[in-house]
């Protein structure tokens, strides 16, 4: 088989994964980001889709994912199949922003305008 085909072809089948978000995880769809020392380190987005978009900037260079997210747990959720990203902290409503921790990095939700805001739910 033609290597461009194969690649054409994971690449569908990755793509065409994505299902939309369970209702209990409705809370972590928007654009997150986090900031260090005044320039973004992480951002991400988490459509209602499933559809995951990531981008990671640090001294180590530049990463980038979108891929569907194919598992999504209390403890993790899974991109594609390749690339898990642990829940450190689910998001949470305080002081009247969203915050939430992936992979240990403390990540706030920015209103682009493009995603309707989550009821927030109380803590105790």
């Amino acid at each position: 088989m033609d290597s461009k085909v194969l690649i054409l072809l994971i690449t569908f089948c990755i793509t065409g994964c994505a299902t939309n978000l369970p209702a209990d995880k409705q809370n972590y769809i928007g654009f997150w980001e986090s900031a260090r020392e005044g320039r973004v380190f992480v951002s991400m987005t988490i459509w209602p889709s499933g559809t995951f978009n990531y981008a990671r900037s640090d001294d180590g260079g530049n990463s980038k994912i979108n891929m569907p997210i194919t598992e999504f747990t209390d403890k993790e959720f899974v991109s594609g199949y390749l690339f898990t990203f642990a829940i450190n902290s689910p998001p949470t409503y305080v002081d009247e922003k969203w915050t939430m921790v992936i992979d240990g990095v403390i990540l706030t939700k920015k209103d682009k305008g493009i995603f309707a805001k989550p009821t927030p739910t109380p803590t105790n």
